[in-house]
């Protein structure tokens, strides 16, 4: 299935259903051995001030 095709049903859910499909493929993502980890908030830098 591509992303072409899922694109249109998951616009259709409702916000806190897809901010749950978010933290889903998040998820995923964070255990997939060919990407680097996730960054975390933590892990940012504070924006310098102006």
């Amino acid at each position: 299935m591509t992303l072409s095709e899922v694109l249109p049903t998951v616009r259709q859910l409702s916000t806190s259903e897809k901010l749950k499909l978010i933290q889903i493929l998040a998820a995923d993502l964070e255990t997939a051995a060919d990407i680097a980890p996730l960054r975390t908030r933590q892990n940012l830098r504070p924006a310098d001030p102006l």
